[in-house]
């Protein structure tokens, strides 16, 4: 039988468990896509910022809960279109983390399915997310979601290229 879950708005009285889901976030993403990752951000500004976001009219933060643990979350928020894009309400899902014990049981979905109704109760017309290019489940997950390519950002790390040791001669 599939573990249950309940799905409901955050509160601060999750704060910690969010934060110790997000370091695991951040962990996997700088272990297998990304090592320019800040680890430390999380217990540096990471609770002022989930904490905004739980309390904010224009935030959104919703968990996951089996048997009194919260074993995922979602978080996004109404966002500036930027301005050189067509006027409209806007929003982000920021990041998004379910226990990897949870991980195929629908709970992602689930999670960002409600933020997505959030958006739509909002009158965003345009809700957007980011991922590393190599986290093929994610990018899979997103896009049997409905998202679609939008922008491709490239990046060149000067430090480490080729191109960039030509020019420094």
């Amino acid at each position: 039988m599939a573990e249950e879950f309940i799905i409901r708005k955050a509160n601060l009285g999750d704060l910690e468990e969010i934060l110790e889901l997000h370091f695991g976030l951040s962990k996997r993403i700088y272990k297998k896509f990304d090592k320019s990752v800040n680890l430390n951000w999380t217990y540096t500004h990471g609770k002022k910022y989930f904490t905004e976001q739980i309390k904010k009219a224009g935030g959104f933060v919703e968990v996951a809960e089996s048997q009194g643990k919260i074993i995922g979350y979602v978080c996004g928020s109404l966002l500036p279109r930027p301005l050189d894009r067509e006027k409209a309400v806007y929003a982000e899902l920021e990041s998004a983390m379910i226990d990897k014990k949870f991980r195929s049981a629908g709970i992602g979905s689930r999670l960002i399915k409600d933020f997505l109704k959030w958006s739509e109760d909002k009158n965003v017309k345009y809700v957007s997310i980011k991922a590393s290019a190599k986290n093929e489940s994610a990018l899979q997950l997103y896009r049997n979601l409905g998202f679609k390519n939008y922008e491709i950002i490239l990046e060149l790390n000067l430090k480490k290229s080729r191109i960039f040791r030509i020019f420094k001669k």
